[in-house]
């Protein structure tokens, strides 16, 4: 995911200071298992079903991710909607 990330920010020209702050993050909620585990679950919530409750199933362990791991919770929620862009594209991609 991580290799995704960096794509994904140059892509979508992100300012160097600000991919590197939102790589930082994800490396510190993949430090932690708990935090990391958290981030699997609401990426394979997604990947099920992206139609799911995202208050519940997305923003709801971003919000635990946020407090395990201290980081800024519109910081987390953030990261993790990058993250779940990189199964919306492959949903896309499969429609044409």
């Amino acid at each position: 995911m991580r290799s995704y990330l960096t794509e994904f920010f140059n892509e979508f020209a992100y300012e160097r200071a600000d991919a590197d702050h939102l790589l930082s993050t994800y490396d510190a909620i993949v430090a932690s298992s708990e935090a990391s585990a958290l981030l699997g679950e609401a990426l394979a919530a997604y990947d099920a079903d992206f139609s799911l409750n995202y208050k519940e199933e997305i923003l709801g362990r971003a919000k635990s991710i946020a407090a395990i791991t201290d980081l800024h919770p519109f910081t987390v929620d953030l990261l993790v909607f990058i993250c779940m862009t990189k199964r919306l594209r492959a949903l896309y991609a499969e429609k044409g």
